[in-house]
């Protein structure tokens, strides 16, 4: 029941990821799905999404989750942007 409700839940946010840069938003509203901010990035969590899809496909032998979860990854490494604190 509750691995059910999980997935329910992964599938509802890969279906809300963004169109331009394939990635998931920081916070969402539960009730009506709407993300209640779109930036996105590596850290605060939005990482641990990515992270924890590649966990689950291996321990599930999952194909569509290591998918989703290495194409997260290649989404954040084009589309974040890295600055240089010194300049």
């Amino acid at each position: 029941r509750f691995a059910t409700a999980a997935r329910g839940a992964v599938d509802a946010l890969w279906r809300r990821r963004g169109g331009a840069t394939n990635l998931v938003g920081s916070n969402v509203d539960t009730h009506t799905g709407r993300w209640l901010s779109q930036t996105t990035g590596v850290g605060a969590g939005v990482d641990s999404f990515y992270e924890y899809l590649v966990k689950a496909a291996i321990y599930e032998d999952d194909k569509t989750l290591l998918e989703r979860g290495l194409a997260g990854v290649d989404a954040a490494h084009r589309g974040t942007a890295v600055r240089d604190a010194r300049n």
